[in-house]
């Protein structure tokens, strides 16, 4: 369970119209839920990745050891919870384990070319007025090995239409 009195959110930007874009990111983390908990847990676990599908981009970045795919499967979940509350937002977020083992960054963007797909044309509200940021890569970081790249094409979509819930 990811207990959110650690965890620091910088909400970055609204995307609207809020009801399509929040149904849009349900389905965005139920697939990185559904990935996390099936199809990646059989893999290593990696210092940082970017996965990309349906026009948005998350990439979590460890501050020190790799990323445990239960938190991964976790996170998503909680982030699910918040979409499907209404709160679509682009984020900057930090987050450390109580016992401090896990301490990762985490980013939401959306994916330059599919901003309209997901969010038509009214687009993003920036809270701040500046521009966003449209997409977060982690290429050639250290940890980030081209060979396991979680980005989109290189997992197969997973689209199951119903929420994981958090146990």
């Amino acid at each position: 369970m990811v207990e959110m009195k650690y965890l620091q959110f910088k909400a970055l930007a609204a995307i609207t119209p809020i009801a399509p874009a929040a149904q849009a990111l349900e389905e965005f983390y139920t697939a990185v839920a559904v990935a996390a908990r099936d199809d990646w847990a059989s893999r290593p676990r990696l210092s940082g990745f970017v996965y990309s599908e349906g026009g948005f981009s998350l990439a979590m970045q460890s501050w020190g050891d790799t990323i445990p795919w239960d938190f991964v499967f976790a996170m998503a979940n909680r982030l699910w919870m918040c979409a499907a509350q209404g709160l679509p937002y682009l984020f900057d977020l930090a987050y450390s384990s109580p016992d401090g083992k896990i301490a990762v960054s985490i980013t939401l963007r959306l994916v330059a070319e599919a901003i309209s797909s997901v969010v038509g044309s009214n687009g993003v509200t920036p809270s701040d007025g500046s521009t966003p940021t449209w997409a977060y890569d982690l290429n050639g970081l250290p940890g980030n090995d081209p060979d396991q790249d979680y980005r989109e094409g290189s997992v197969p979509s997973v689209n199951t239409g119903d929420p994981l819930v958090v146990r």
